[in-house]
């Protein structure tokens, strides 16, 4: 596992007098520029409304579970992969509700993220990302060996096109562990099907399936 350092976003508003004149939308530009010229290369936020943060480029990263049992015991805000149910002796008597996008992350530079993020296999894929949000569209070469990990600018022929919105969902690996709800998941899906030759399936296999 590695620990790195992120910005969070938090309480970002608009005064309902100066509502729909895109004021949000410039403040969120001006933020992911900010931020760059700081030196994150990614930021995570809690959303309080979902449909919201993909248009700005953020992508679901993990997720909430309501556990409600009513009459036993009520568990708030579970990973949908916690051990918790398989402690019980019936695995089937925990209703799961309320299921609900929580943390959200947006990459800032691609290419410090992809190389600072950890692998469990070798290889080398080319993804070319779109960031409508930003106006950017680029390809990059990942190549880990022996664990570390390098990416760069390449005019290679992608192995994977997707949305930076989609390559935020798999950063933190758990999306593509939950079911694929709407277009905003079939990336990670469509990385483990499309990838080339067998060192690309099996580093696209290691970033969506940990």
């Amino acid at each position: 596992m590695k620990i790195r350092s992120t910005a969070g976003i938090t309480t970002v508003g608009v005064l309902p007098t100066h509502r729909r004149q895109g004021v949000l939308t410039e403040m969120m530009r001006f933020q992911l520029a900010d931020l760059r010229e700081r030196g994150e290369f990614f930021a995570v936020l809690l959303a309080a409304e979902g449909q919201i943060h993909g248009r700005f480029g953020y992508g679901p990263a993990t997720f909430a579970l309501d556990h409600d049992l009513v009459t036993e015991v009520a568990f708030k805000h579970f990973p949908t992969d916690h051990p918790l149910r398989w402690r019980l002796a019936d695995v089937n008597a925990g209703q799961l509700s309320g299921e609900m996008d929580w943390l959200w992350v947006r990459l800032l530079d691609v290419s410090r993220a992809l190389a600072t993020r950890g692998y469990r296999t070798g290889g080398d894929l080319v993804l070319e990302v779109h960031d409508p949000f930003l106006g950017e569209h680029d390809r990059y070469l990942l190549s880990v060996r022996g664990g570390e990990a390098e990416c760069v600018g390449t005019d290679r022929e992608p192995d994977l096109s997707l949305d930076v919105r989609d390559l935020a969902s798999i950063y933190l690996t758990r999306a593509a562990r939950r079911r694929p709800r709407g277009p905003t998941y079939s990336s990670a899906q469509h990385m483990r099907r499309t990838a080339r030759s067998g060192s690309d399936r099996s580093l696209a296999q290691s970033m969506t399936a940990r």
